[in-house]
């Protein structure tokens, strides 16, 4: 039982800390890139699909259509 208790308590604690942060602009109407739990933007690089120059080339292009306030 205690073993069980630790298990809910650390999925918890990783739902918490990995997932919740990257739903805050989201579930306000605020448009992100996707993401992956744990490697968020980053999963593509990690992989060796894409260079760092190319991800941030990306995310420039998917975000230029949007305003800002500079």
């Amino acid at each position: 039982m205690i073993g069980f208790t630790l298990f809910v308590l650390a999925l918890s604690l990783l739902y918490y800390f990995a997932i919740r942060p990257h739903n805050y602009w989201s579930k306000r109407n605020v448009k992100t890139n996707k993401f992956i739990p744990i490697f968020g933007d980053y999963y593509r690089m990690i992989l060796g699909k894409e260079s760092i120059g190319e991800m941030i080339q990306r995310c420039y292009h998917e975000a230029e259509n949007l305003s800002s306030l500079h």
